[in-house]
């Protein structure tokens, strides 16, 4: 397709199906399918947030390569697969490559420990209510590096920025773990729960020989939580180029009350039931002139989130799509700094959030991104004042699966003579496809 050509609905449609594959219960399988096979010069390019989602294997620079190696991996942990499984499966390559056994070990072992790695990760932060802390557990044997046999046995808050970069593995090989823990126990059994970045710590081996350990931890390239950048990864952040919606023609489902697509699809906006219009009650509206972390908090307390570095994952009606839900969401993804009030939007947060939980609408429409062709989904959420005599505002959010959103949350509880010029407004978001509409 020429850049700049619009496909027609229809044909991106079919093509797409709106659908988002299912998320697998199995933590480490849906970490692995995030990842992508690059080569070492394209993941040198990477942020290292992104690297982590990023497969790379040195010495392999063809795609065709690298894929190979990426589907036998994710058979090996679909299918339960082996390592000499694994060894058949990308046999000609080995033989191709020279590979020793060691080093096809350490591919397997080295990469399926990592995703397993995220998948604990995502385990620990919904269990961290129960176990608050982990238990860094090395396996002290004659293999086990001086840097992490050092940190067996020390316990730090699972928030703790410890973590942050030095969650196993830690290294090619590594075979430490870490273990949840519950208040009572560490209480019961006298754990120290450390505060401080541990640093100068000494090695004593079989023989009793001590070794200074100047920087215990994580080997170099091993620095980085998997699991974390990998949920931060696939929380859409806010995009910085601007979305071009159109004009898209309207498209109704057939059949249905969707079938006349008048209004458009046979129900204009200042025609709906009002109970498609939500109240807005006493403190949905924040108080102003508070903090990014307070806004951003409150965003996330709106999925069941306690703390801003929780996560959920939250179903889009009408699709497949379960978006995680992470402060990923309102953080600049250039500095990392939150940007949940940027605009002065802060005070509407409980309403953006139920735009998305709770959409009376959800369109699918063709939209142009940095001259690129991309499928973006629309939610719409009307509100109204608390005394019901006007339609209040609005909640409108644009999401490109993949990508990142872009999004809308507008309310005045004093609107007056502007009804009728706001919902002329989000009638300009009424286009392409509907896929949902509350009942």
């Amino acid at each position: 397709m020429p850049a700049g050509t619009r496909p027609a609905l229809e044909e991106v449609a079919v093509a797409a199906e709106i659908r988002i594959d299912p998320v697998a219960p199995e933590k480490a399988i849906e970490y692995w399918k995030t990842r992508r096979p690059l080569s070492a010069a394209e993941e040198k390019k990477l942020t290292e947030g992104a690297k982590a989602r990023a497969m790379t294997v040195a010495g392999l620079f063809k795609h065709q390569q690298l894929a190979a190696v990426h589907g036998a991996l994710e058979k090996a942990l679909t299918e339960g697969k082996t390592l000499a499984d694994f060894k058949k499966e990308i046999k000609p390559l080995i033989q191709q490559q020279g590979w020793g056994a060691w080093r096809v070990e350490n591919i397997f072992r080295t990469n399926l420990a990592a995703a397993y790695a995220a998948g604990a990760w995502a385990e620990i932060q919904a269990t961290k209510e129960a176990f608050p802390y982990l238990e860094y557990l090395a396996v002290n044997d004659d293999r086990t590096r001086p840097a992490h046999a050092v940190l067996d046995g020390k316990v730090f808050p699972v928030d703790h920025e410890f973590w942050e970069h030095n969650f196993p593995p830690n290294g090619f090989g590594c075979r430490c773990a870490t273990a949840p823990v519950s208040k009572w126990r560490a209480e019961k059994k006298g754990l120290k729960v450390e505060t401080e970045i541990p640093s100068g710590l000494v090695y004593k081996g079989e023989n009793g020989f001590p070794i200074p350990v100047a920087a215990p931890g994580a080997d170099p390239g091993f620095t980085q939580n998997v699991g974390k950048d990998w949920l931060a990864g696939l929380t859409p952040q806010e995009l910085d180029g601007a979305l071009n919606f159109g004009p898209a023609r309207t498209v109704c489902p057939v059949g249905g009350e969707f079938a006349d697509p008048a209004g458009p699809c046979g129900l204009p906006l200042d025609k709906i039931d009002p109970k498609h219009i939500l109240e807005v009650k006493k403190g949905d509206i924040l108080p102003r002139h508070e903090s990014e972390e307070f806004y951003a908090l409150e965003f996330l307390k709106a999925f069941g989130i306690k703390d801003l570095n929780g996560w959920a994952r939250q179903k889009i009606l009408g699709t497949q799509l379960n978006m995680p839900i992470t402060k990923a969401l309102l953080t600049d993804k250039v500095t990392g700094q939150l940007k949940a009030n940027k605009h002065g939007r802060g005070p509407y947060m409980r309403l953006l959030a139920e735009t998305i939980k709770n959409p009376f609408e959800v369109w699918w429409v063709p939209a142009m991104l940095a001259g690129r062709d991309h499928n973006a989904l629309t939610l719409i959420r009307l509100f109204r004042e608390a005394d019901g005599r006007e339609i209040g505002g609005f909640g409108a959010f644009h999401l490109v699966p993949g990508v990142g959103w872009q999004g809308a949350t507008v309310f005045n509880p004093h609107l007056m003579d502007g009804r009728a010029r706001m919902l002329r407004y989000l009638e300009k978001h009424r286009e392409g496809l509907l896929i949902f509409r509350g009942q």
